[in-house]
C-alpha cells in the first residue's frame, strides 16, 4: 500500500519537472512556467487523492 504511494509520488515529481523542462524550452516568462507547474502538480495530486480514496474500504 505505501509503496503504491511513494510510487505515484515519485511520477508526480517526474511529471511536474518534465512541465518545467519543457515550459523552459520554449523560453515561456517565469510566472507563466510557475503556474503551468503549479497546475500540473495538483492535477496530479487531485488523481492521486481520487485513487486512494477509491482504494480505501472504510470511505
Amino acid at each position: 500500500m505505501w509503496r503504491n504511494t511513494y510510487g505515484l509520488q515519485f511520477s508526480v515529481m517526474g511529471r511536474t519537472k518534465d512541465v518545467f523542462v519543457d515550459a523552459l524550452r520554449k523560453s515561456e516568462p517565469q510566472m507563466e512556467i510557475r503556474r503551468r507547474v503549479a497546475r500540473e502538480r495538483r492535477r496530479m495530486l487531485e488523481h492521486i487523492c481520487y485513487i486512494l480514496r477509491k482504494a480505501s474500504p472504510n470511505e
